[in-house]
């Protein structure tokens, strides 16, 4: 009897777990995929992809290495507008990402003016302020906001001495001293901030401190750069705080401006 209960209780236990498996599926292995399909960066911007759920080796390619450059890890950086194709490849399996690559800055800068025969972009939004006699000095007023207002001064130099001043970091500094030293005494400003960074033509300088025009604050920016024959120099005031394409475009006007 005992034997025979042991066995009926084998044979149900038995039953019941094949029941209770039938119903439980396995699990799926997760999808191997890219973190992003598709992706917009701006000129200038990077993007981080990652392939997820694998730990192999991944390669990564770019269709269009002028367009956009990928990394060893995934890292794209925009390089010029336009598109292309960034591949992973994990074992036998490729993976995709759209990247577009857009520039807000050559957007706004859509038309040009000359001064001294020094040529560079400006933007048709922006209203033109000077006229005839204003010799080597233009203004603008930014987006119709008379309280954005961006000024270019250019000074004649001379080829010899406008390469010093792009092939020397410390006779770089020295003018771009003299200048920001005028500019804090005419506005009488303190506690300004300074930045000086290497392009491939040459520097870039910038000034910029905080300051109060008809009764509203803002911030007053100064840049300083020397192409083949002159020295631009560009100050630009922004109520309030300063919008970061307002950087990126004084600074593409800086290395695009060119002397006849």
């Amino acid at each position: 009897m005992k034997k025979t209960l042991f066995k009926l209780l084998m044979v149900l236990c038995v039953f019941l777990s094949l029941f209770l498996l039938a119903g439980v599926k396995p699990a799926k292995a997760a999808t191997v995929k890219l973190n992003k399909k598709k992706v917009t960066i701006e000129l200038d911007g990077h993007v981080k992809l990652k392939v997820k759920n694998t730990k192999d080796k991944v390669t990564w390619k770019s269709s269009d290495p002028t367009v956009a450059r990928v990394s060893k890890k995934g890292n794209v950086y925009a390089l010029s507008a336009g598109e292309c194709i960034v591949t992973a490849k994990v074992g036998k399996k490729t993976l995709t990402c759209n990247v577009t690559v857009t520039d807000p800055v050559a957007e706004i800068l859509d038309s040009s003016d000359t001064i001294l025969k020094t040529a560079f972009p400006v933007s048709s939004n922006w209203k033109d302020m000077s006229d005839e006699n204003s010799g080597d000095t233009h203004s603008y007023i930014i987006g119709n906001d008379p309280f954005k207002t961006v000024t270019f001064l250019v000074i004649s130099s001379t080829e010899e001495e406008c390469n010093d001043i792009n092939t020397s970091e410390e006779y770089f500094k020295k003018i771009f001293d003299i200048a920001s030293n005028s500019i804090l005494k005419q506005f009488k400003a303190k506690d300004a901030k300074y930045e000086i960074t290497s392009e491939d033509t040459g520097f870039i300088g910038k000034m910029t401190f905080a300051y109060n025009q008809y009764g509203r604050d803002g911030v007053f920016s100064y840049y300083l750069k020397a192409n083949n024959k002159s020295i631009l120099i560009i100050t630009v005031f922004e109520e309030g705080n300063p919008a970061s394409l307002i950087e990126k475009t004084m600074r593409r006007i800086l290395l695009q401006a060119e002397c006849a």
